[in-house]
């Protein structure tokens, strides 16, 4: 899946939710390590919330903890305000 995104420049998504609800350490060091198999490749990320609740709306505190671990700045998350021309493009189907 990672290196379709890099070859067709799919964003990956990571979901706060999937990351706030794995119980089991296995998972998450799961997705740690596809996170970071992700970095080494360039591959785009965008963050999701998946909230069930209004006051989760936006919350991506664990997706972000995740990305500084591995020095995945703002440009490469496309729901990220610097990004504003990217999302455009994304939206009008450039």
């Amino acid at each position: 899946m990672i290196d379709l995104a890099e070859q067709y420049g799919i964003y990956l998504e990571l979901n706060e939710s999937s990351i706030r609800n794995f119980k089991n350490e296995f998972y998450y060091d799961k997705m740690c390590n596809w996170v970071r198999y992700a970095a080494d490749r360039n591959v785009m990320f965008c963050l999701g919330s998946d909230a069930h609740y209004c006051e989760n709306v936006g919350g991506f505190k664990n997706c972000l903890t995740i990305l500084n671990r591995y020095n995945i700045g703002p440009e490469r998350i496309l729901n990220h305000i610097c990004n504003e021309d990217k999302i455009r493009t994304f939206l009008n189907g450039e």
